[in-house]
């Protein structure tokens, strides 16, 4: 992803998030993107990412973008 495109998915992002929502409020830092869906891979101010279905409705709406936290596994030690 170029600037230009990720500047675009976190501007989108932002203008969907309403009060209530978990990702509200928060930094939001895009970086990856499923080019079959609108799915977003976002690296959120709490180290975490979080994969996001962007919506592109013409208004936010209660409940949505649908997200899913990605849990880090542990590093093999073996």
């Amino acid at each position: 992803m170029d600037e230009e495109e990720t500047a675009r998915l976190e501007a989108e992002l932002s203008r969907e998030l309403v009060a209530g929502h978990p990702l509200f409020g928060r930094m939001a830092r895009a970086e990856a993107r499923r080019d079959d869906c609108d799915d977003v891979a976002f690296l959120v101010d709490d180290g975490v990412r979080y994969i996001v279905h962007l919506t592109w409705a013409d208004a936010p709406e209660a409940g949505w973008p649908a997200f899913e936290r990605l849990d880090v596994l542990p590093e093999d030690e073996g």
